[in-house]
């Protein structure tokens, strides 16, 4: 007899990897696993809306949105390749991106989140040639 759907389905590789946990969209495109096409609706995002506020409960894609965005402005054109915005963007001036993830920092206590994020805003000032005019930390 042939065979049953479950054997087909274990023998083909076509399914792309799910990644768990944290994750960036450079990671998720260059290292091949699944990507649900969202481009459109950022596509929409951008030349729609002015001011944007995400308000999504925990584990509901707002990192991995901000991930997009950023590889997005930084013109990172080819990791885009076969979603809906490679064809539908402006890739000819990318941007500045300033991308802050506060999840890095340290918050054990309001002394330190202070001086982490000082320490953080001013090293993405000099990464970015911003000069400051005073130390924030």
């Amino acid at each position: 007899m042939g065979e049953n759907n479950n054997e087909k389905l274990s023998k083909s590789n076509d399914f792309k990897k799910i990644m768990l946990g944290r994750q960036t969209f450079e990671f998720l495109i260059e290292n091949n696993y699944l990507y649900v096409d969202k481009t459109k609706e950022i596509h929409d995002l951008i030349n729609n809306e002015s001011i944007v506020f995400l308000s999504r409960p925990r584990r509901f894609g707002k990192s991995l949105l901000v991930s997009t965005l950023k590889s997005l402005f930084s013109g990172d054109k080819e990791l885009f390749k076969g979603l809906y915005i490679y064809d539908h963007y402006g890739w000819d001036r990318p941007y500045n991106v300033i991308h802050l993830d506060m999840s890095d920092l340290d918050s054990s206590s309001t002394e330190n989140l202070r001086i982490d994020l000082g320490n953080t805003i001013e090293r993405i000032a000099d990464i970015n040639g911003i000069s400051m005019d005073k130390h924030i930390s």
